[in-house]
């Protein structure tokens, strides 16, 4: 919380975040994503995070990256939908997808 109190005393256009949930309790990734989310609508959020049914509950678009090049991109509600990032990447069955 404090590196992201730092980071918006520059007022940056852009925040990135690389993992920010890496090594945090669930109740911290909660209050982290919280933080996050409340500042989303102010200011651009790159955020690379393996968590994706997390990520993709607040962002407006996503891309899936294998071997160094983009694979999947779309709206947040495209990747929710789409069968092989479901399967693969939130390790739901495609037919709970809608649900989540």
């Amino acid at each position: 919380m404090l590196a992201i109190g730092r980071a918006l005393m520059g007022a940056p256009r852009c925040l990135m975040f690389f993992f920010p949930s890496l090594r945090l309790s669930p109740r911290m990734v909660q209050i982290v994503y919280g933080a996050l989310d409340a500042i989303r609508g102010e200011i651009a959020l790159l955020i690379v995070e393996q968590q994706t049914s997390l990520v993709l509950s607040m962002c407006d678009r996503g891309y899936v990256m294998a071997g160094g090049r983009i694979q999947i991109e779309g709206a947040a509600d495209y990747l929710r939908s789409h069968e092989s990032l479901v399967t693969t990447y939130l390790g739901i069955n495609s037919a709970n997808a809608k649900e989540h």
